[in-house]
């Protein structure tokens, strides 16, 4: 079902497939947990994880963490 204006109402939106670090590969709902910006340049790594290596290792996703 969808609202006058095109976009979903009620309905959950499948999850996007990303690269989970820990699995190696593509996975859903895959979340950034860590990030190091290492050095002077300006590339900066980030580290994301699905939710089952999330859980099996304690890994609190970036939005969700307090500083």
């Amino acid at each position: 079902m969808t609202s006058h204006d095109g976009t979903p109402t009620g309905e959950r939106m499948a999850a996007a497939f990303q690269y989970c670090h820990w699995c190696r590969g593509f996975a859903s709902d895959v979340r950034p947990v860590a990030a190091s910006d290492a050095g002077s340049g300006p590339r900066q790594q980030s580290y994301s994880a699905c939710p089952s290596h999330r859980e099996q290792h304690g890994l609190v996703p970036l939005g969700e963490q307090t500083l």
